[in-house]
């Protein structure tokens, strides 16, 4: 932003305390605007995570479920979780010890 237009534009602004008081307003509410924006952004980013951590965990449960069952191979079990084969082989390492 180039901060010398800026100052020229508002300048007539400041000529007057009503007027300086009235630029602030319109200053302070435009913040608010923005920060009001970028919240909600943030909070359906961070639900979005949330989805997406939650369906991971899920997936994970699931494929443990599957591994204890001892009916699929990793392969089937990581088409049915769309987790990687060697994911799989690790989440079995690690809950079998």
């Amino acid at each position: 932003m180039n901060y010398d237009i800026l100052s020229e534009a508002t300048a007539y602004l400041k000529t007057e305390k009503d007027d300086v008081n009235n630029m602030c307003r319109k200053v302070e509410a435009l913040v608010k605007e923005i920060c009001k924006e970028s919240r909600e952004e943030w909070l359906e980013e961070g639900l979005a995570k949330g989805r997406e951590e939650g369906r991971e965990e899920a997936n994970i449960e699931m494929a443990l479920s599957l591994v204890k069952m001892g009916k699929l191979t990793f392969e089937e079990i990581s088409e049915a979780t769309k987790l990687g084969i060697d994911v799989i082989k690790k989440l079995t390492e690690k809950h079998s010890a």
